[in-house]
């Protein structure tokens, strides 16, 4: 059974897209590890395009609504990793059941060695949908008050559901006196 690892924030535009594109990338193509990463910002789903897939007929959207297998909505990327996109369409919003995304990714971890899930921000049903089906948890955030004390919320929402935490990487850190300090952010996030 493989690691699955959410990559989550309470905001969006921290990055977690990019941290999840390269972590599988360098697992699988430096590491040679099998890896899978999906997309479960469904709202606002930008892996598959990141990515350069376009065209996409099946995603995680159908599987979640069983109107495909998760084979049909799996891409492989020339890094060797696995990608299971979101659907770019509207209409493909509807009719998802979330409480589906567990046994799916399940699935995808006994076919892997590192599954990585995409999370939406915040607390709604997509970003609590990958908090619940991870394992681990790897946060991320920028250098201030409010992202920071987003990834407060994240953990005080799983604090009963046994996850582990691996950390939080902090990005768009610059040097000015606007963004909280590494060691602030230490003490408030306590990771």
């Amino acid at each position: 059974m493989g690691r699955v690892i959410g990559v989550v924030s309470g905001k969006g535009g921290v990055g977690k897209t990019t941290l999840v594109i390269n972590l599988g990338a360098a697992l699988a193509h430096t590491f040679r590890k099998r890896v899978a990463i999906v997309d479960c910002n469904v709202t606002t789903s930008h892996l598959g395009i990141s990515l350069g897939l376009s065209y996409l007929p099946k995603t995680l959207n159908h599987v979640m609504r069983g109107e495909a297998s998760l084979q049909e909505a799996t891409y492989e990327h020339h890094s060797g990793m696995k990608v299971i996109p979101s659907s770019m369409k509207l209409a493909d919003l509807k009719g998802l059941d979330f409480a589906s995304l567990k046994p799916i990714v399940r699935t995808l971890a006994e076919q892997n060695d590192v599954v990585i899930l995409d999370s939406g921000p915040g607390l709604g049903r997509e970003g609590v949908g990958a908090l619940l089906a991870s394992q681990e948890l790897l946060f991320v955030a920028q250098p201030t008050l409010p992202s920071v004390m987003d990834v407060v919320r994240c953990q005080e929402a799983v604090k009963n559901a046994s996850k582990m935490h691996l950390g939080l990487v902090l990005n768009l850190v610059e040097d000015h006196g606007h963004h909280l300090t590494r060691q602030a952010v230490e003490n408030l996030a306590g990771l």
